[in-house]
């Protein structure tokens, strides 16, 4: 684990960076920072998830993230065309850097869909953390 990657209590954090498109509107406040019982998560908003660069993950990851979770639109509904696509290509290139680095690439992830609620964005960062703590092969 990343001896930044915890707070004051002993928990990772999870960083969710989510489209502000794919979230139910009003259903998740903007930039704020959550707790459950296994771990902090930091919710971010994008104005789109194609604005994701992989320098930008690697930072979060370097300064004490655990893990990164990206919720973008559903394929083929980003009202930039093909932002969610450049999304998932950033995020595999991070994927790889992060394997370069004998580290998990598990520890970022891409979730794809609609109407997402707060609730949900926290569901996706404890999966993305329990991903990330898996011994990688």
């Amino acid at each position: 684990m990343n001896e930044h990657a915890e707070d004051r209590r002993g928990l990772p954090e999870v960083v969710v960076l989510y489209c502000r498109r794919c979230v139910k509107q009003g259903a998740v406040a903007a930039n704020v920072a959550r707790e459950r019982p296994d771990c902090r998560v930091r919710l971010m908003i994008l104005p789109c998830s194609s604005k994701v660069e992989p320098l930008f993950v690697m930072r979060l990851l370097e300064n004490g993230a655990e893990a990164v979770e990206i919720a973008a639109c559903p394929e083929g509904q980003c009202r930039f065309l093909v932002g969610n696509v450049k999304a998932e290509r950033r995020l595999g290139h991070v994927r790889r850097f992060l394997d370069e680095m004998a580290l998990s690439a598990q520890r970022v992830g891409l979730t794809r869909g609609s109407g997402f609620t707060e609730e949900d964005l926290l569901r996706f960062a404890a999966g993305r953390l329990q991903q990330a703590s898996r011994p990688t092969p």
